[in-house]
């Protein structure tokens, strides 16, 4: 029996044992079994150059840098409870506007129109940054 997965156009068995089975699969020291998961599930699109889009449950600055590595870009909501959300991002309180943080390739930004949204992106590069600091500057 078959399931369609998260990732479009990608259908697995069903397995209960399937998150230690994903650990396996990978060298690398995975922390938190959702990354396990993720990973395991869009290997077969990893180092393609692609741009992987996802919710706030799967994605956490650890997977977007994981992913990055493989060539594979991330870009989607961020929960702020993850770990290594910055603290400046976390904290600052909005009206109306955006702070963002980058380390390296991963940019992390938050901003309020009615609602705090939270985002996280490795897609976004150098260019953006600069066309949000000349925005910034013409108002």
């Amino acid at each position: 029996m078959n399931y369609a997965s998260p990732v479009r156009g990608t259908c697995g068995p069903f397995n209960l044992y399937w998150q230690r089975q994903c650990s396996r699969r990978h060298s690398f020291q995975v922390t938190h079994k959702t990354a396990a998961i993720v990973l395991s599930l869009v290997e077969p699109l990893l180092k393609k150059g692609r741009t992987l889009w996802m919710d706030n449950f799967y994605n956490s600055p650890a997977v977007a840098q994981r992913l990055k590595t493989l060539k594979t870009d991330c870009v989607g909501t961020l929960r702020l409870s993850r770990k290594d959300i910055p603290q400046k991002v976390k904290e600052k309180k909005l009206k109306k506007e955006l702070v963002a943080q980058h380390s390296g390739p991963v940019s992390v930004l938050k901003w309020k129109d009615k609602k705090e949204v939270t985002m996280i992106s490795t897609y976004h590069g150098e260019e953006t940054r600069m066309k949000l600091t000349e925005c910034r500057q013409e108002k």
